[in-house]
């Protein structure tokens, strides 16, 4: 029988950690990670009377997050051919592409722009930049050619935001 208090608690309980979970899965993709933690919610609802609410529900929480995120990671592999710009991939602190990046953009195409940008970051970056914006991979793709993890692949997307605005103010 379902118990409403307890299924709030739990949510109370890990609903954080899932979410810190999905977040670094996904690689900062706060739409699909909220999605992804419903969904891991909606999953308990609908077991709940099949599960030992008796023992710790946390592992079964995150076995659960791991197969929605695959599903999803999949899905997004599938479906994914969208076009990305630097202005898109790495805005400024408001979101918002910055008067620079409109600026360079007028003074290059957004292949030789991107061009230079590979040629200017350090190694360690240079090749997941290049499958990413360049090639127009998708995270799974990335992580494939390079044959780096998948959460290097996007922890290494996120560490080249301010690298790439530094050469970007260079230029």
């Amino acid at each position: 029988m379902f118990d409403t208090s307890a299924f709030e608690e739990i949510v109370r309980k890990y609903g954080k950690m899932i979410y810190k979970y999905c977040f670094v899965r996904l690689c900062g993709n706060t739409e699909l990670t909220e999605e992804t933690v419903n969904d891991v919610f909606v999953v308990l609802f609908r077991k709940w009377d099949r599960l030992d609410l008796t023992a710790d529900v946390g592992p079964w929480l995150y076995r659960t997050a791991d197969n929605l995120i695959k599903n999803a990671l999949k899905m997004r592999a599938k479906t994914s051919n969208s076009e990305i710009s630097l202005d898109t991939a790495f805005p400024d602190e408001n979101g918002m592409a910055s008067v620079k990046d409109s600026y360079l953009s007028d003074r290059m195409t957004d292949d030789e722009l991107l061009k230079t940008v590979a040629d200017r970051l350090p190694d360690r970056y240079r090749d997941v930049f290049v499958c990413r914006f360049i090639k127009e991979m998708t995270f799974v793709e990335t992580a494939a050619a390079t044959g780096i993890p998948y959460t290097s692949v996007c922890r290494r997307i996120n560490e080249m935001g301010p690298l790439i605005r530094q050469i970007a103010d260079e230029l």
